[in-house]
């Protein structure tokens, strides 16, 4: 009887919400302190750019991987736990290159059969070139896209094609954008890489800005097909450039009138990436005056006043002089996330997090911000995601062992908690006896899908002290392992932490 009972009190004490982690906090499920650096190919500079999760919640990051005048496309494939998916490419890793000299990748999408799109631009003959790379599940270029799973599209001689954006239409075709000299610049091409001729003039849609030029650093397609697009424009300054075009690449004249908007705060500011709200407003994140930068506009084009008063809000952070904007996200409940750099003794990744009229949201690390030193003199972050639990991942670069750049990633809790969610909560039941837990301790868990699960114990401080299963293959159904606790761990309170691809569940428990 007594038994029974305790695995009704683990059973309830699942379904809870733990408030034991600070909002901000890294994750130490992921690699045991919440950080990962990679070495893609052995290379001087490996530098991540891009951050796609995969419906499984294996992890995408690319960027580029190589030498100073000859770096390649990098692509680094990681597990739910942070180590490199040995499934993917070798070990984990696929270094592409499409010319002798640097191609840098910048963007990643996934098609519904679960191809890996990597796009951004390449060092052709003529200049800079529009550059894509279609890989299969498992890493390998797809040989029925383009020339041996490589499009290159040179644009104006190529000096202006910098590739910046990649994505897939609900019908299979693709969509690269960028720009230069001529301003954004948008290539749609079909599911086999060739120039998609009926779109614009002859495949390719140009927006011009008043000025030197335009770059187009990020890309969202609506719901209705029409195509945003967010950089900077080049005039008298630098400033904020949005545009929407139909979506046989024509401009969208209900736009701000023409198509297209800017918006400019003291000195020059820029667009690095975007998001698209519940409502259809624009969010923009970037850079102004050695600080970031949010900019929001309504569906229309017009800058959107409920932010900050007028639609832009420079993220002036204390104490920290030079800081840098390259990601943003929104959570389901409409704050704003913006992924960067802050220079304090060294660059260290950034995260803040606004409310939705741009002010900080100090219940997340207390201060609306969180630092992250890779131990390194130079972290940035670069992008940004949520993952299906809500946490927050980033990915960018580090120089924090060699010397030399790889990649890096960061994962943190969002909520200051690590308890179920509703979601785990209908996709799992667990329990653990005996409790207090020993060396002959079991779990016993139940599954309504094949899932890869890690589990671990974690202390009440947040840092991972022992770990039982790293993305081991667990079928829909009862399981029930061992759970043999080293007997060295002093006594107290402890988290038991599962995560798989579809789950997060966390149970506290004693030792």
């Amino acid at each position: 009887m007594r038994q029974h009972y305790l695995f009704f009190l683990l059973l309830l004490a699942l379904q809870a919400t733990l408030a034991t982690a600070q909002a901000g906090m890294l994750d130490p499920t992921l690699a045991n302190d919440g950080t990962v650096d990679t070495d893609v190919g052995a290379s001087t500079f490996d530098e991540g750019n891009a951050l796609r999760l995969q419906p499984d919640g294996r992890i995408l990051v690319a960027g580029t991987s190589g030498y100073s005048g000859e770096q390649d496309f990098g692509v680094v494939r990681y597990l739910i736990d942070g180590e490199p998916d040995p499934s993917f490419g070798t070990d984990g890793r696929v270094r592409t290159s499409i010319f002798p000299g640097d191609d840098v990748a910048r963007s990643i999408a996934l098609q519904d059969d679960g191809a890996i799109l990597v796009g951004g631009y390449g060092s052709g003959p003529n200049g800079f070139c529009f550059a894509l790379v279609r890989y299969d599940a498992n890493g390998q270029p797809d040989p029925g896209f383009g020339d041996g799973g490589i499009v290159t599209t040179d644009l104006a001689g190529g000096t202006t094609a910098l590739g910046g954006a990649v994505a897939v239409l609900d019908d299979g075709r693709i969509l690269l954008a960028g720009g230069g000299s001529a301003g954004f610049a948008v290539v749609r091409y079909l599911s086999d890489g060739t120039v998609d001729e009926s779109f614009g003039t002859d495949g390719l849609a140009v927006v011009g800005f008043p000025g030197a030029g335009a770059q187009a650093n990020a890309m969202a397609v609506q719901a209705d097909g029409k195509i945003v697009l967010a950089g900077y424009a080049s005039g008298e300054s630098v400033s904020i450039a949005v545009a929407r075009l139909n979506s046989d690449g024509t401009p969208d004249t209900g736009f701000s009138d023409d198509g297209q908007a800017t918006a400019q705060v003291q000195g020059d500011a820029l667009a690095r990436a975007m998001v698209l709200d519940p409502s259809g407003r624009i969010v923009v994140a970037g850079n102004s005056l050695s600080q970031p930068v949010v900019a929001r506009f309504t569906p229309d084009g017009v800058p959107d006043a409920t932010l900050n008063g007028n639609g832009i809000r420079p993220v002036d952070l204390p104490g920290i002089d030079v800081s840098s904007g390259y990601g943003i996200a929104l959570e389901a409940t409409g704050k704003i996330l913006v992924a960067g750099s802050a220079d304090l003794v060294s660059t260290d990744f950034l995260l803040a997090r606004l409310n939705d009229n741009g002010t900080f949201d100090f219940s997340f690390n207390g201060t609306g911000f969180v630092t992250t030193d890779f131990s390194g003199t130079r972290d940035v972050a670069r992008a940004i995601a949520i993952q299906a639990d809500g946490h927050i991942v980033l990915a960018g670069l580090t120089n924090s062992v060699t010397h030399d750049y790889d990649f890096a990633l960061a994962r943190y809790f969002s909520d200051g908690a690590t308890g179920v969610d509703a979601a785990a909560a209908a996709g799992m039941s667990m329990a653990v006896r005996p409790s207090p837990l020993t060396a002959a301790s079991t779990i016993t868990y139940t599954l309504d899908r094949d899932d890869r699960l890690s589990i671990s114990l974690v202390d009440m401080r947040g840092a991972c002290v022992q770990r039982f299963a790293t993305a081991a293959f667990r079928a829909a159904g009862r399981h029930e392992e061992p759970l043999p606790v080293d007997p060295a761990l002093p006594s107290g309170a402890y988290l038991l932490v599962v995560r798989g691809g579809a789950i997060t569940a966390t149970m506290k428990v004693e030792k």
